[in-house]
């Protein structure tokens, strides 16, 4: 039983903890929370609430889950990783170009979790096995920043390759009617919008982003990733194959439906008569955004997760991107 020492207080750590609440095989240790009132929403799940590192060292742990705020991201890894500590820190990885550099020597790894998405992990697979021939153009307009970049790096196969990124930023005005504390009642707000066209020298990047964008029911987002044979969306595309054009699609497979008596729960994606992607956490019924989470935190357990350097990359990316 891997035990977690989880570090922080927001929205993001309580979805942590809920998640790591609900897995076989790991368990939280205790929740570092300097804050006493914030510390109520972790109290159902029945472990040691500390306000200091004295105290939390106090219980043994096998990894420290960083998610602090983004501006203390790094000093808080870097600490942790100097006392011996295995660590999994929240995105982004340094917010200042110092910062970055730093945190690409440590030894941590980061919870980026987009290219872990059931989706882009069927993507990848159809791709690995060349339905749309050679990779070259992705329009992307599902997730920001730094997870914007890790997503086009992971689907691109760019790796290291630093790209010249062209951007311009406008105001996008729409209707707002929820945030992560629910719904409430719906204005028009101006929300900052950065579209990109990133080189890459073979492959190249689109990015649209507005920043409502995530809980927005009038701005939905997608992604499109073209090749020499074909191209395909997160619902499919079409492929050249056997001299004709052929349309395809990702049918995501659900337990739970047509008047079975199984929770509903994402089992798998197939394409062409083909499994894909299998969910390795079914039966659970986490969403896909929990999914990548654990397959995040699988990954860094078993020490194949996602460096920092990666990390930091994706941020410098950002930056680029955010004109800032």
């Amino acid at each position: 039983m891997n035990k977690i020492l989880l570090i922080g207080s927001g929205w993001r750590a309580n979805m942590w903890a809920r998640l790591i609440a609900s897995l076989p095989e790991v368990q939280l240790s205790c929740v570092l929370c300097r804050n006493e009132a914030k510390r109520a929403p972790f109290e159902e799940y029945g472990v040691p609430l500390v306000g200091s590192y004295e105290q939390a060292f106090s219980y043994a742990a096998d990894a420290a889950l960083v998610c602090v705020s983004k501006k203390d991201n790094f000093a808080v890894s870097r600490y942790l990783s100097e006392r011996g500590c295995s660590v999994l820190c929240e995105t982004p990885a340094g917010m200042t170009e110092e910062e970055r550099s730093a945190f690409s020597e440590l030894p941590v790894q980061i919870a980026e979790q987009y290219p872990l998405h059931p989706i882009f992990a069927a993507v990848r697979k159809v791709c690995e096995q060349g339905l749309i021939g050679t990779i070259g153009v992705l329009e992307l307009s599902c997730c920001h920043g730094y997870h914007a970049a890790a997503l086009m790096r992971s689907l691109l196969g760019t790796g290291f390759c630093r790209p010249q990124v062209k951007a311009v930023h406008f105001s996008d005005s729409y209707v707002v009617h929820a945030g992560r504390q629910g719904e409430f009642a719906p204005e028009c707000r101006e929300n900052k919008r950065t579209a990109a066209y990133l080189d890459f020298g073979e492959k190249k990047a689109f990015y649209d982003w507005s920043d409502g964008q995530y809980f927005s029911s009038v701005r939905r987002g997608g992604f499109r990733l073209q090749g020499t044979c074909g191209e395909l969306s997160g619902t499919g595309g079409v492929t050249f194959s056997g001299g004709y054009a052929a349309t395809f699609s990702f049918d995501r497979i659900y337990d739970g439906r047509g008047g079975s008596l199984y929770p509903p729960d994402l089992a798998a994606i197939n394409c062409l008569g083909m499994r894909v992607y299998e969910n390795r956490y079914r039966g659970l019924r986490l969403s896909e955004e929990e999914i990548a989470m654990a397959e995040s935190l699988r990954l860094f357990l078993d020490g194949q997760g996602y460096s920092a350097r990666d990390g930091a990359f994706d941020a410098e990316i950002a930056q680029l991107m955010s004109g800032e």
